[in-house]
């Protein structure tokens, strides 16, 4: 698993995308944005997401919003699995 994280597309159409996150205790996503609207929905594990000046612990079943183009960053704190679904921009 490269940088200690994979995603895979589940759903990909002219609304939304879908993606599968699995991230090993430790991995870091850096900060970055998406161009439209998302819902982080934790399956399995414990993950930090840290957005406009506060951090978010979030375990299984732990559902998190976050609008477009806000930058956020993601810290696995255990093996976690994590849903993601990404709005496209009107």
């Amino acid at each position: 698993m490269p940088h200690g994280h994979r995603a895979k597309t589940v759903v990909r159409n002219a609304d939304l995308r879908e993606v599968l996150m699995v991230l090993r205790a430790g991995a870091r996503i850096p900060s970055h944005h998406a161009d439209g609207s998302m819902v982080l929905h934790v399956l399995d594990g414990r993950v930090v997401v840290t957005l406009l000046e506060s951090s978010f612990d979030l375990v299984a079943s732990n559902v998190l919003t976050i609008g477009a183009e806000i930058e956020h960053a993601l810290v696995a704190i255990e093996d976690t699995a994590l849903m993601l679904t990404v709005g496209h921009p009107a």
